[in-house]
């Protein structure tokens, strides 16, 4: 099966165009060279155009243990069928969104950390995959600061780490 074939773990960053893959790169940077993280690393993009061979080149010089996967090519499930790219001309704004979940899915590690594009670590990821309730669920999450509380956190039964547990949103 796909999971017997794949790594341990690692990180895995859905980039594509120069702005996003500008924030990734800075995000990956800071996680090689600052945080000394050696966790490899999946950059999920879509089609060819979203990471051009001389990008791909600065990155694998600048980055190291970097790989980058271009999800257009892959075999997918049927439930996934939204990715097509009919699907991006019809919503262009969400269509980010729809490949984080398929970058999960299709993701070379066993264990994932998914780091967003446009957000920098401050600490190696690599310890979470130890913590007792990362191993008890096999997950975990933690939201965005929305100026709102999202609903997925009420739905997933956000704990005493909800940032929204005091009744307001967390300061910028």
């Amino acid at each position: 099966s796909r999971l017997a074939a794949a790594r341990p773990r690692g990180v895995v960053v859905c980039a594509g165009g120069d702005r996003a893959l500008a924030n990734a790169f800075a995000s990956l940077h800071v996680l090689r060279r600052a945080l000394n993280c050696s966790l490899p690393v999946a950059v999920m993009h879509w089609g060819e155009g979203e990471a051009r061979p001389g990008t791909r080149a600065f990155w694998r010089r600048n980055v190291p243990n970097i790989e980058f996967v271009d999800m257009s090519l892959l075999d997918y499930p049927r439930w996934h069928r939204g990715l097509r790219p009919a699907a991006a001309a019809a919503a262009p704004d969400h269509w980010g969104y729809r490949l984080k979940a398929f970058a999960l899915y299709a993701a070379p590690f066993r264990e994932v950390f998914m780091l967003d594009a446009d957000a920098t670590p401050l600490r190696s990821p690599a310890p979470l995959f130890a913590l007792p309730v990362f191993k008890s669920a096999g997950n975990l999450f933690w939201p965005d600061f929305w100026v709102e509380r999202p609903g997925i956190w009420d739905y997933l039964g956000g704990r005493a780490a909800d940032p929204w547990a005091a009744g307001a949103p967390p300061a910028w």
